[in-house]
């Protein structure tokens, strides 16, 4: 849609701001470019603790251009649920908001490396932090995203846990 017809709206927030369909793809590809610095890989998956928003289309839509998974995790969670969902996912990155990031502190963090704190500042004990800027990249030496194809996995996301643990699907 961004090339047929680029000047559509895609997306309105709330606050009234508002994304079209090239601004979208351009956010996509930046943000793509910004994890693909950080060393994420097609195929891998990439947990994603954000409320609904910019962010975490950016997150989603970059990671899906680059054939990684996007993760999304409830922002509810919290303790031994948001333990569960972080050890299931087996992520490496996770990219989340500043006030979520001390529950994320009184966990263990399996194999969680780094993170990227979007929404103000913050850290995460024990994970090498990055601001939202690691995902604002220059995308001009991003190749195009030929080998992502519809039958490729684009996300993992975890069910309601109504007759036991989270499990992702």
């Amino acid at each position: 849609w961004a090339v047929e017809q680029p000047d559509k709206i895609f997306a309105i927030f709330p606050d009234g701001s508002s994304w079209t369909y090239r601004e979208t793809w351009k956010e996509a590809r930046s943000a793509a470019a910004g994890f693909a610095r950080l060393g994420v890989q097609p195929e891998e998956l990439v947990l994603s603790w954000l409320p609904n928003g910019p962010d975490a289309l950016r997150v989603w839509f970059g990671l899906n251009y680059l054939g990684a998974i996007y993760v999304p995790l409830n922002v509810a969670y919290r303790g031994a649920i948001l333990e569960h969902a972080v050890r299931s996912a087996a992520a490496s990155t996770i990219v989340l908001h500043a006030d979520l990031a001390p529950r994320l502190d009184a966990i263990e963090k399996a194999s969680l490396e780094r993170a990227v704190i979007v929404g103000g500042d913050g850290a995460v004990a024990g994970l090498e932090c990055f601001g939202r800027e690691a995902i604002e990249a220059d995308d001009q030496n991003l190749p195009p995203a030929d080998g992502v194809m519809p039958w490729h996995t684009q996300m993992v996301i975890f069910t309601s846990g109504t007759t036991g643990p989270s499990k992702g699907v």
